[in-house]
This record gives structure tokens, C-alpha cells and sequence, in this order.
């Protein structure tokens, strides 16, 4: 139930035109933005997801297509190593070319020609061989020095397989001068190791045709990029096929923001660290959703328009009117009572005009006892004010004759044991006195001030007790400009020594102490004299409440100057024990008090 009404305490302190603008943002707006938010994140999410699942099939269509090229190309290879007869051709020494080319057209043509008859993703298939006896053409060739110089064969023997894919630059058959990517599967013929001859070599050239081909029926949906090992492009398609001719590695490629990647690696077995990379356009994703989004704007606008003008049609009658209360009321909270008018509007018949009638009613009262009400509470707010003035005068002009009167006394004193000498330095602080005296005009001064003033005070009682009297002043630097009622720590040292001090013999001392914690200023006087029976303490703490001190005048008015100045919040504090000294602490609240340049009022 607590926790309700503060809830409702917290809405009820909330301005009307603003728990007006808060209906409207949580009760319309917000919603209609947050409903549209989210639908539009739906239709992104399932647009996205669609056209993600479109290339991710798109994408290992391609690249199942381009593995089932190298694995034929493989199984082709395989076959043909596995064929004795042709290991016993290859390593079979003619005696003449006669007997090549009559053993080339009866066994060996037909071996090889025949898996590219059926398989038109095989360009080529060539067996290479260090036979010296057969003669180079068709499929057939000899390992020359020119050979072994292409980059191709330098590749097989850094090889530990016996059959790999191997990606490399190439001249193109129909144009001599040109350079062009190809892909081959390398075969070492040495299963049988029997034959002497042991390093004959298959090779078996994919078309590239093909595999562009494949690349090229997905340009609808991306470009694609065929990445080797070693990070090399070896097959592409849209912009990215002039890459081809250098080998360019993948990662040199910049691609703009508008693009995203998506890979796909090749099996293991067939090519190590093989991709297929997939770059998409993502401007035509972008194209879908903003068109989506733009229905989706028009709809949140049409619909925050058409609830928004019904909301304010319903909600401006009740501003207005509350509005004009408000100004209204507001004079009236202003103490402007001699400007209240009615509110001339329609009020309705609703329960805000229920209380614009009731305001006009109580303006037109108003209006009728301001002269005699108002009026008689502030001449009684100045009476009460000026007594408060005339008591502090009257206070503080007793402190005057009570404290010359003890300073007379004690200048007589040291004139009789001294025989009239050293009365000039008595004199000399005793005129200082009366000129600082005179001199003041404010009621309140610096802690500075009052701090130099009873230090004269106690250097003419220093005279009187001599070498067995001593004082310390200990102030915090920052209390220094804090104002206080002048005379109230003189009157405090005063009294000390008048009463504590004066009945016991051998050191006497004065310690004045100001200070302050986080609430308040506190000025301790403390002397280490007679101190005061507990009894005796009692009387004097109740008769300075009270008012009716006879015997301590100078403490009942500063503890009444104090009260008077700084309210009730300000104490005056006495601690006293026998032979243990008697300390006076006033304790004035901080933010009642005010430094050197403030205006106090009293």
C-alpha cells in the first residue's frame, strides 16, 4: 500500500501538460514505433534469411559441380594407371619408329582418347614418359628439357602424393601469346614397380570452359571466385575475371562496403584449403527492405497522424483551461494579491470547470479581506520585528558598563601592587578597547575582529596576574570570516577569569579554540581554574534558559544573543568540574551562518 502512494505522489507532482505529452508518448507514439519496429525487423529477417538461403544453395551447387569435375577427372586418372598394358607400352624399348607408330595405332590411341570422347570436362589427357624411344605427339610425349622446365613438372616432385590438383599459368592453344589459368590432376604411374621405368607421369588438363561455365549461371545471384591454396584466384567471373591473368592473390582484391562474402571449402580429399568464394551485392538485399520499409513508414505515419489528431481534439480543452487555472493560481502562490482576477473562459461543465468556478469564487473572497487580513499581518510582522531589534540593543548595551567596570578593576589592582608603574601599556590597551567600542557600528562581526579583541582583553589581565597567567588562541584559517555577535567570546574569557581563574593560585591559563564539523562552528573558551560544583552548574545552565541569571549576566546575554541571532538550532554548552577547569562551548549551525561580505538580517 506504501509503495502505491508513493507511486501516486510521484504522478500527482508531475506538471499536467507533461503527463499529457507522457500519454501521448507511451500510450501512442511508442507503441505505434515499437509494433512497426518490430514487423519491420520480421520482413528484414525473413527477407534476408530468404535471399541467405538462395546463395548458400547457389553457392555448393557450384561448388558440387566444380568437385564432381575433379573427381571424375581423378577416377579417370586412377583408371589409367591401373592399365598394365599401357606401363609395358610406355616402358617398352622400339627398335625403330616403325614399330612406335604400329604399336601407337593398335594399342595405345584408344586408350587414352576414349575417356575424352565421354567426359567433355576433360580437355586433355597426356602421358609423359623418360622413355627416349617414343616419339612426342598426340598423347603421348617424352620428358624433353623444355619440359622439365615448365612449371608444372617442377611442381610434381615437390609433391609426396602420387596424384594432386595442381593450378598454374598457361598458354591457350588457339592464341600462342596468351596467358590463362588451367587446372590439372597430375598421376604418378608407379604402382607397378616391377618396370624399370618408374617415373612415367599422367596428366590429365580439366576445361576451364566448363568450370566458367558452371561460375557463369550463377551470376544472378553473385560473383564467384575460385581461390586455391595459396590464396591465388584461378577461375572468376563479372569484374573479378581480369584477376586471372597474374595469379592475383584474393586477399590484394578491395571490396566496397555494398559487398558481403560467403565462402564454401572443397573436400578434403579431393583439394586441401580449396574455396569458392561468393561476393553479393548486397545494394539489391538493401533495394528489398527499403522498399519494405518505405510501406512501413507510410503506414506508421498515416497511423500516428490519424491517432495523434484525436488525442489533441480530445486532450486542448483540458490544457487550455488547466493552463489558464495555473497562471492563475500561481499569483495567488505568488502572494500577487492585489492583481487576482477571475478567469473569464468558458469553464465547461466538466470537472475542470467545476474548479475554475471555484477559483473565481475564492479570487472574489480574496479580493474582499485583503485590506483587512493582509494588511494587519504585516504591521504586526514589523511590530514584531522592531522588539526583536530593541531587545539585542538593549542586550548587548549591558555587556558595555559590566565589562569597563572589570576593567577598572583591574587596572586599580595593578596600579596598587606596582605603585602606579607600567600603567601606560594597561592604559595604552584599555584605549583600544574603548575606541573599537565605539567604533562598532554592526551587530555581527569577523571571528577575526572578536579574536583581536579579547586578545587586548587578556593582555591587560596578563598584567594582572603576570607570569602566572598565559593564554592560546588555536583557529582553523577558514573560520576566520565567519561572522559572529560582537562581544560573545570576550564575554566568555571574561567571565573565565573573572570566576575560574581569579580564586586559585600558581599557573593560570586561557585556551580559546575555534573550529567547525560538517553541521556547526564551534568556539570553545576553556581555563584550567576551580572549576564548578555539579549543583551550582545545574542552577546556572537553568537560570540562563530561563532568563532570570542574576549573578551571570555575561553569559545569560550571550546565550541570548545567540539564540536570538541564530534560532534555536544554536546552544551554549558548560563543562565544569572542581580542580578541573571550566569550558563554555557555543555551537552555531554552518547555514545559519554568514561571512565577510554577506548581509545577515537580525
Amino acid at each position: 500500500m506504501k509503495r502505491h502512494k508513493k507511486i501516486f505522489d510521484v504522478v500527482n507532482n508531475i506538471p499536467l501538460n507533461k503527463k499529457l505529452f507522457l500519454i501521448y508518448m507511451v500510450c501512442v507514439l511508442i507503441p505505434i514505433i515499437i509494433t512497426n519496429g518490430f514487423f519491420l525487423n520480421s520482413v528484414r529477417a525473413y527477407v534476408q534469411e530468404r535471399e541467405n538461403q538462395n546463395l548458400k544453395i547457389s553457392l555448393n551447387r557450384s561448388s558440387n559441380e566444380i568437385e564432381d569435375i575433379l573427381r571424375a577427372g581423378m577416377d579417370i586418372s586412377q583408371t589409367i594407371s591401373m592399365d598394365q598394358s599401357l606401363h609395358e607400352l610406355l616402358n617398352n624399348r622400339y627398335e625403330s619408329d616403325t614399330e612406335y607408330y604400329l604399336s601407337f595405332y593398335r594399342y595405345m590411341r584408344d586408350r587414352v582418347d576414349l575417356y575424352m570422347l565421354v567426359n567433355r570436362d576433360i580437355e586433355d589427357i597426356k602421358v609423359y614418359t623418360f622413355n627416349p624411344t617414343i616419339i612426342s605427339g598426340r598423347n603421348y610425349f617424352y620428358v624433353s628439357e623444355e619440359i622439365r622446365n615448365e612449371e608444372w613438372y617442377k611442381k610434381i616432385y615437390e609433391e609426396d602424393q602420387d596424384m594432386f590438383v595442381y593450378p598454374y599459368k598457361s598458354s591457350l592453344p588457339q592464341y600462342p601469346n596468351s596467358i590463362a589459368s588451367a587446372i590439372s590432376i597430375f598421376k604418378k604411374l608407379n604402382i607397378y614397380s616391377f618396370y624399370s621405368e618408374d617415373r612415367n607421369i599422367i596428366r590429365l588438363d580439366i576445361n576451364m570452359n566448363s568450370i566458367h561455365d558452371i561460375m557463369e549461371r550463377e551470376r544472378e545471384y553473385m560473383d564467384l571466385i575460385l581461390v586455391d591454396n595459396l590464396g591465388r584466384i584461378i577461375c572468376s567471373t563479372g569484374k573479378y575475371e581480369e584477376d586471372l591473368v597474374n595469379f592475383k592473390n584474393f586477399d590484394e582484391i578491395t571490396f566496397g562496403k555494398d559487398k558481403q562474402l560467403m565462402r564454401k571449402s572443397f573436400e578434403k580429399n579431393l583439394v586441401s584449403d580449396w574455396e569458392i568464394i561468393g561476393v553479393i551485392d548486397t545494394t539489391i538485399l538493401n533495394k528489398e527492405i527499403n522498399s519494405a520499409r518505405g510501406y512501413i513508414f507510410i503506414l506508421m505515419i498515416i497511423t500516428t497522424l490519424v491517432s495523434s489528431s484525436l488525442l489533441i481534439i480530445l486532450l486542448r480543452s483540458y490544457n487550455y483551461r488547466v493552463m489558464n487555472l495555473s497562471k492563475h493560481m500561481l499569483k495567488v502562490k505568488e502572494k500577487h494579491f492585489d492583481n487576482i482576477k477571475t478567469i473569464e473562459i468558458n469553464e465547461g461543465k466538466d470537472e475542470i470547470g467545476d474548479l475554475i468556478r471555484s477559483f473565481n469564487v475564492m479570487a472574489s473572497k480574496i479580493n474582499s479581506l485583503i485590506n483587512d487580513v493582509y494588511k494587519l499581518q504585516l504591521q504586526k510582522k514589523d511590530t514584531d520585528l522592531e522588539r526583536v531589534k530593541a531587545e539585542l540593543n538593549f542586550l548587548q548595551g549591558q555587556i558595555n558598563p559590566h565589562f569597563l567596570f572589570n576593567t577598572l578593576n583591574a587596572i586599580m589592582v595593578v596600579c596598587v601592587k606596582n605603585n602606579y608603574t607600567n600603567v601606560v601599556e594597561i592604559i595604552k590597551y584599555l584605549s583600544k578597547i574603548i575606541r573599537r567600542l565605539l567604533s562598532w557600528k554592526e551587530d555581527m562581526i569577523t571571528i577575526e575582529e572578536e579574536i583581536n579583541f579579547t586578545e587586548m582583553y587578556l593582555k591587560i589581565e596578563k598584567f594582572r596576574f603576570g607570569e602566572q597567567f598565559g593564554y592560546d588562541f588555536i583557529i582553523e584559517e577558514h573560520t576566520m570570516d565567519y561572522k559572529v555577535p560582537k562581544m560573545s567570546i570576550q564575554t566568555i574569557v571574561e567571565n573565565a577569569c573573572k570566576h575560574g581563574l581569579q580564586a586559585i593560585k600558581g599557573k593560570r591559563k586561557v585556551t580559546v579554540t575555534v573550529k567547525t564539523n560538517p553541521e556547526y562552528l564551534i568556539i570553545a573558551v576553556k581555563d584550567n581554574g576551580q572549576g564548578i560544583e555539579s549543583y551550582r552548574l545545574k542552577d546556572i545552565i537553568e537560570n540562563m534558559k530561563n532568563n532570570n541569571s542574576i549573578n551571570n549576566i555575561g553569559i545569560s546575554n550571550v546565550y541570548r544573543r545567540l539564540k536570538l541571532s541564530y534560532g534555536e538550532e544554536a546552544e551554549l554548552k558548560i563543562d565544569s568540574s572542581l580542580e578541573g577547569g571550566t569550558k563554555v562551548s557555543l555551537m552555531i549551525p554552518i547555514p545559519k551562518l554568514s561571512r565577510e561580505g554577506d548581509n545577515m538580517d537580525v
